[in-house]
């Protein structure tokens, strides 16, 4: 057993990531470490803007090993490529549907879906903008409980 104390705030979430020879871990000081499992070493992949407010959920793009999808509790799903300075792709405006509870990629990365604190389920469309490259910019489907109990998307 290992203690991983290089991050501040509380671990929200934590996934997989480069092709499963990493983990990934969010934090509630919106901060995002990446731990080569391997050799042991650490890279800070993101510090968010305060007012985006903790990250809340992490997902692994099954086709590319090098992107990682982040909600954060101002609202935004954000898409991170390890080899770039930014944000790949960015959609905002989640605020009003909750808390993204969850998220999960389909197997050929042609869709997304999301789930909400309130109840939502979002499932989006990949838009291809170039080879080998999707955006996920279209919503298909927002479907609401109407019992308003939490939803999970795994």
């Amino acid at each position: 057993m290992c203690t991983y104390t290089q991050q501040s705030g509380r671990i929200l979430d934590v996934c997989t990531y480069g092709g499963g020879g990493a983990i990934a871990t969010a934090s509630d000081a919106g901060s995002i470490h990446c731990l080569a499992m391997v050799d042991g070493g650490v890279v800070r992949l993101r510090r968010i803007a305060p007012e985006e407010g903790a990250i809340t959920k992490l997902a692994t793009v099954p086709q590319s090993p090098d992107l990682l999808i982040y909600a954060t509790e101002g609202g935004s799903l954000h898409c991170v490529d390890k080899r770039a300075p930014m944000d790949a792709w960015v959609c905002d405006n989640l605020a009003p549907y909750g808390l993204t509870t969850g998220i999960v990629v389909g197997s050929g990365s042609e869709w997304l879906a999301t789930s909400s604190s309130r109840g939502f389920v979002s499932i989006w469309c990949a838009v291809p903008i170039a080879v080998l490259q999707n955006r996920f910019a279209l919503v298909v489907c927002l479907r609401s409980r109407t019992s308003r109990i939490l939803v999970h998307v795994a």
